[in-house]
């Protein structure tokens, strides 16, 4: 049986929106899964469905602690895998305990499977130039950071889910006092969006993605872009998408200006609907999508904005 942890952070009370693909993946690869939070007590919500246990800390605490208590329940528990959404905060903590257990940590993966008991961790590498197989042969438990939006979460049907409260000893002060904190604004999720506004090279310029822009914020949705359209710097790297960016399941995904590289495919093949514009009647992203039109870019954003303003 195959013991499998799954890192449920929290922000402002609220737990991170990965925590429902964490889980889902981790039913498919083993066998008795747990979600681990640290914080505020969750409620038994549609993000934990899936787990068969809640291992729940109600400390308050930032990052540092964090991994300290989190190096506790582990040395308790021993499970075999220890899984981590690759957020800011959520990855500190996994460094921080797999330092403390002296076990190998792979980061930002994109797949995830079993080989005879064996984790195996696979991430792109260079750029996404090299794809990577990663084993952690010799040390347990074996710990990943996922990079968000590779997997799509689903929710179970109703099942038994317990709570387990942990209790840590002492943990030695933090070495760092926080004097304030401002909480900033949040910022609009790519990885959410139900429509993203997409853009390649073939864009051709920061005056076409504004136009873009103008397209999304009609429809309600988000900019994404190509690695070659943010190295072009076209379009910043927030809005890049495909494996050295984000991985987005947007139910339209409206592509301009992209040939289709499967760098990119790798990032939005997940969408529930593309469409896209190309001048290429060979482009390699009409393979991938619903509806494929050879045209020139922005004659046809422009027609949509007239048509979707009015």
């Amino acid at each position: 049986m195959i013991n499998i942890w799954v890192w449920c952070g929290m922000v402002n009370d609220s737990l991170e929106p990965d925590s429902a693909m964490l889980i889902a993946k981790a039913r498919e690869l083993g066998s008795c899964i747990t979600a681990v939070v640290i914080g505020k007590k969750p409620d038994l919500a549609d993000s934990l469905r899936g787990a068969d246990m809640i291992l729940w800390c109600g400390e308050s605490a930032r990052a540092w602690k964090k991994g300290e208590i989190l190096t506790q329940m582990l040395k308790t528990y021993l499970p075999d895998i220890v899984l981590f959404p690759a957020a800011s905060e959520s990855s500190l903590v996994a460094a921080h305990a797999a330092v403390q257990l002296e076990t190998g940590l792979c980061a930002d993966c994109t797949d995830l499977r079993i080989e005879d008991g064996q984790l195996i961790m696979h991430r792109p590498a260079f750029g996404g130039g090299v794809e990577a197989d990663i084993v952690c042969p010799h040390h347990r438990p074996q710990m990943a950071t996922v990079r968000t939006g590779v997997f799509a979460p689903y929710v179970q049907a109703e099942g038994k889910q317990e709570y387990e409260e942990f209790l840590p000893k002492a943990v030695i002060q933090e070495p760092i006092k926080l004097i304030s904190s401002v909480m900033l604004p949040a910022s609009k999720n790519l990885q959410n969006a139900d429509i993203i506004v997409a853009g390649g090279l073939g864009v051709g310029s920061r005056e076409g993605f504004a136009l873009l822009q103008e397209l999304a914020d009609v429809l309600g949705g988000q900019v994404g872009a190509t690695r070659a359209a943010v190295d072009a710097g076209f379009a910043s790297w927030k809005h890049q998408i495909g494996q050295t960016g984000h991985m987005v399941h947007p139910k339209l995904y409206l592509a301009f200006g992209i040939s289709g590289a499967i760098q990119h495919i790798a990032g939005m093949h997940g969408a529930e609907c593309i469409i896209s514009v190309n001048t290429d009647p060979r482009a390699p992203i009409f393979s991938y999508s619903d509806f494929a039109i050879t045209a020139d870019w922005k004659s046809i954003v422009s027609q949509l904005i007239v048509r979707l303003s009015k």
